[in-house]
């Protein structure tokens, strides 16, 4: 894909801050992402395109965000998630926040001195419970998972009947629970638990009971997140091929370097096929995005093809360093627990296929009961 040469400049910059910053932190063995760090990347101006100026953004393209979330994903796959949910949420306060929730948190957002997450409600009574009282609103209950574990401030909640609250974590009968999962570090998911918890009416994102479209445009299941988190999986898979690569070079078997043997050459040909056509199709959804485009087929492919893709490049990669890259020396493992996770955060693959279908096709592919109800 041809780059415009700003685009091209910001990607050599994030390919050094990344070596020089990221790199080298080793961040899939710390607890929390350094607060330095995040900082760091505010003040180079790195969480503040497309969020409008007059909260401290910048203007840039959706591509130039892809190209950060790819290459910063070839050495912390967390820190990249950690980037997608911040642009998420501050690009849904932009857009249907109220003026005095941008005012006080917009401009933090974007130096990097706040963190926020995302929270979903689970069906039913195990879900978020969000009541009127006065001129805000109560919430009870638990929201399963919340992104970012401990470290964020704020949480961007979607509850029931379709409410969406933009929520501090300081204030009082809020809990958070600290998941014990097996990838995404060092930003781990948690659980959220409120205990009638009082929310102003000022931080009501969207209109109430109508906060799918903000979830939709700028949230879980936007076309935008989903395309980058298929761009994670890519990077990551990239600098997994590309440590193979260099392995299988290195590694000597019967006097010749294994790279020439047919089937250690066809696993590396195969996985970079598979990542070139991936990556080209993921910057050419976000350049219809630039454009004013609709990508919502493209984002659909994104989420459910292309961790699939990933975990077979990453699997491969470890099977070619043998029994070694079945070993904690090597991030190959990690990186395979790390792409699973976009799995379930992106959507059954059953789900994805028959949004797919509907896109394609129609009301004809849903099942009878769903068809009847959107008529």
């Amino acid at each position: 894909m041809d780059l415009s040469q700003e685009e091209r400049l910001f990607r050599e910059a994030i390919r050094d801050f990344a070596m020089r910053a990221v790199k080298e932190r080793n961040l899939d063995q710390l607890p929390s992402v350094p607060s330095e760090l995040f900082k760091e990347m505010g003040r180079l101006g790195y969480l503040s395109l497309n969020i409008s100026e007059a909260y401290g953004g910048s203007p840039g393209s959706w591509v130039m965000i892809g190209i950060m979330i790819e290459e910063i994903a070839k050495f912390s796959i967390g820190l990249s998630h950690l980037i997608v949910n911040q642009y998420e949420v501050m690009l849904t306060i932009d857009r249907f926040g109220s003026k005095q929730i941008k005012e006080e948190f917009l401009p933090k957002m974007v130096a990097g001195k706040s963190m926020a997450s995302l929270a979903f409600s689970e069906a039913g009574e195990a879900g978020f419970r969000i009541g009127e009282v006065g001129s805000g609103y109560i919430v009870d209950g638990e929201g399963y998972v919340a992104t970012f574990g401990v470290q964020p401030e704020t949480v961007l909640l979607f509850g029931e009947a379709h409410t969406f609250l933009f929520v501090p974590l300081s204030l009082s009968g809020i809990e958070i629970v600290l998941l014990n999962t097996t990838g995404l570090f060092p930003s781990q998911l948690s659980s959220v638990r409120f205990c009638h918890v009082h929310v102003p009416g000022t931080h009501l994102i969207g209109q109430e009971q109508h906060g799918s479209p903000a979830c939709i445009e700028s949230g879980f299941y936007s076309p935008l997140y989903r395309i980058l988190s298929g761009l994670i999986c890519i990077g990551a898979a990239e600098e997994a091929l590309r440590f193979a690569t260099n392995y299988a070079k290195a590694r000597k078997a019967f006097g010749k370097s294994i790279c020439s043997f047919g089937a250690i050459l066809g696993r590396i040909c195969e996985g970079y096929a598979l990542l070139e056509q991936a990556r080209l199709f993921s910057y050419r959804a976000l350049s219809i995005m630039d454009r004013g485009g609709s990508v919502k087929r493209e984002a659909i492919v994104c989420a459910w093809l292309y961790p699939k893709i990933a975990w077979k490049v990453i699997e491969e990669a470890l099977l070619i360093h043998g029994h070694y890259g079945y070993s904690r020396e090597l991030r190959l493992q990690q990186m395979l627990r790390d792409v699973m996770a976009f799995e379930f955060l992106l959507g059954s693959e059953e789900a994805l296929k028959r949004q797919l279908g509907l896109e394609l096709i129609g009301r004809e592919v849903m099942p009878d009961d769903i068809s009847r109800s959107m008529c």
